[in-house]
C-alpha cells in the first residue's frame, strides 16, 4: 500500500506598517490550515500528485483572501483554493500580514 505525504509550509512574506503577527498567532493559523487541508480521496485514487503555492492575507472578519496561486496540478489547485476560501480564523493577533503556503501532495 502506498503511503501518503502532504507537506504544508507556512511563511510570512511581507508586512505592512502594522506590527508583525506574534508567533503564537501564526502557529494557530498554520494549525487551522493543516486541520482543513488533507489529501483529497478522489485525487489520491487518481494518483494525482503535485504542489500548490498560495499567497494570501486574512481580512477583518478572519476570512482567507487568496492573492495568488501557483500549482502544477489543476485538480489539487482547485481543492486547495476552495478549502482555504472556507477558512475563518481569529484575526485579532494576525495584523495585516501577507502569507505564503506551499503544499506538496505526494504518494509514496
Amino acid at each position: 500500500m502506498k503511503n501518503i505525504l502532504v507537506t504544508i509550509v507556512l511563511a510570512a512574506l511581507g508586512f505592512t506598517l502594522q506590527a508583525a503577527a506574534p508567533a503564537s498567532a501564526k502557529d494557530n493559523l498554520m494549525e487551522t490550515i493543516k486541520s482543513q487541508i488533507s489529501y483529497p480521496e478522489s485525487a489520491r485514487k487518481a494518483h494525482e500528485v503535485g504542489f500548490v503555492a498560495v499567497g494570501f492575507t486574512i481580512d477583518d472578519q478572519g476570512r482567507v483572501v487568496i492573492k495568488q496561486v501557483n500549482s502544477n496540478n489543476p485538480v489539487l489547485k482547485d481543492y486547495v483554493v476552495q478549502t482555504m476560501q472556507q477558512i475563518v480564523v481569529d484575526c485579532n493577533d494576525l495584523g495585516q500580514c501577507e502569507y505564503a503556503i506551499h503544499i506538496d501532495f505526494e504518494l509514496l
